[in-house]
C-alpha cells in the first residue's frame, strides 16, 4: 500500500509561514481527517500531499519517491496510485465531461483502448445513477453534478490513495449521500483516504486518524478515538470546536 510522508515542510504566504515545519506519516488503509483550528491551511496541506502545491522547504514522499524532485518516470509510476478530489470539482472548462474523465485514464493507462476507457466511464456513471452527460461541458452542469463528475474522475483509475478537499462542498443531499457511500465503500476496500473538511461530522464519525493544525503547525496526530477522548489541552480544544462544542 502506498505510503505518504510529509517531512519538514514549510509554505510561506508572503513573509509568514502558512504551514510551518510540519512532519507526519499518513497511516495506510485508513481514513485520515485534517482539522485546522483556524481553517486557513487544510486546503494547502491536501494540495501539498496531492503534488499540486510545491513546498518552499521540505519534501513530500509517496512510496519513498519525492513528488517534487523524483524523476518523471518515478513520479508517474507512484502517482497512478493517487487521486485528488477538488473542492469545486476541478473540471477543465474547455473539455467535455467525457474528455475530463478520460484524462487520468489516458495518462496512466495508455495501453488500454479508447473503447475500454469509455466502457469504464459509463460503468461509473451508471453506478452513481447519473444521466448521460458525457458530451456536455462543465459550464452546462449544475455545481452538484460537476462535483460528482470530479469525484468520479478521481476513482475511475482505482487509486490506492484518494485525497479529498472538502468532499461535500457544492453538494445537495442526494450527491452528498452518494459520495459518502462511495467513501465508505473505498474505506472498507482498504483505500487510504485523506480528507480536509471544515465542518463534516459525517466524515469525523468514520475517521480513523486525525491531524490537528493550529497556526500552521501540527498540534497533534493520532487515532481519532484517542484524540476524542482527551479531556483538556490544545488538541481537545480543536476537536471540541470542530464539533461545535
Amino acid at each position: 500500500m502506498p505510503r505518504i510522508e510529509v517531512k519538514s515542510v514549510t509554505i510561506y504566504k508572503g513573509n509568514e509561514p502558512l504551514l510551518d515545519n510540519i512532519s507526519f506519516t499518513i497511516p495506510d488503509a485508513n481514513l485520515t481527517l485534517i482539522i485546522d483550528a483556524d481553517g486557513d491551511s487544510e486546503t494547502e496541506l491536501v494540495n501539498l500531499m496531492g503534488g499540486i502545491l510545491v513546498p518552499d522547504e521540505g519534501a513530500v514522499f509517496l512510496d519513498d519517491v519525492n513528488l517534487f524532485e523524483g524523476t518523471e518516470e518515478e513520479v508517474l509510476n507512484v502517482r497512478r496510485n493517487l487521486s485528488f478530489v477538488f473542492q469545486n470539482g476541478g473540471l477543465i472548462s474547455n473539455l467535455s465531461v467525457l474528455e475530463n474523465l478520460l484524462l487520468p485514464l489516458n495518462l496512466y493507462f495508455p495501453e488500454k483502448s479508447r473503447a475500454e476507457k469509455i466502457e469504464r466511464i459509463r460503468h461509473e456513471l451508471n453506478r452513481f445513477e447519473l444521466p448521460d452527460i458525457l458530451e456536455k461541458r462543465p459550464a452546462e452542469l449544475p455545481r452538484r453534478l460537476a462535483k460528482m463528475i470530479g469525484f468520479i474522475r478521481a476513482i475511475v483509475i482505482d487509486p490506492k490513495v484518494i485525497i479529498m478537499d472538502e468532499p461535500f462542498a457544492n453538494c445537495d443531499v442526494s450527491i452528498r449521500e452518494k459520495i459518502f457511500r462511495e467513501i465508505m465503500r473505498q474505506k472498507l476496500a482498504g483505500t487510504t483516504l485523506i480528507a480536509a473538511s471544515s465542518s463534516s461530522e459525517a466524515i469525523f464519525n468514520v475517521a480513523d486518524w486525525l491531524i490537528l493544525l493550529d497556526d500552521g503547525k501540527v498540534i497533534k496526530t493520532g487515532e481519532a478515538q484517542e484524540l476524542v477522548g482527551l479531556s483538556s489541552g490544545p488538541a481537545h480544544d480543536i476537536v471540541k470546536r470542530y464539533l461545535g462544542g
